[in-house]
């Protein structure tokens, strides 16, 4: 299992975990054949407490900041 397999795309296949791309306009373009399966969006939040991250340590804001990158970079959820 390489390591990205742990973390799912953006938006992907409900029935089978296929890539699904999705476009602004919301048109569903599918990798796989499950014409009729719902599309999955798994997201990952980060909450802080008055919506400032001024109170956050500054290694933390930094694994966010890769986190971030790394989504953009991969397509998947990371």
């Amino acid at each position: 299992m390489r390591w990205l397999d742990k973390y799912p795309w953006l938006y992907n296949c409900a029935e089978c975990g296929a890539r699904v791309k999705v476009t602004k306009d919301g048109e569903v373009t599918r990798t796989c054949n499950h014409t009729t399966a719902n599309v999955n969006a798994p997201r990952r939040t980060i909450l802080t407490g008055d919506g400032t991250l001024n109170g956050v340590p500054w290694k933390l804001r930094l694994e966010w900041h890769l986190r971030k990158l790394l989504t953009r970079l991969t397509g998947r959820c990371v």
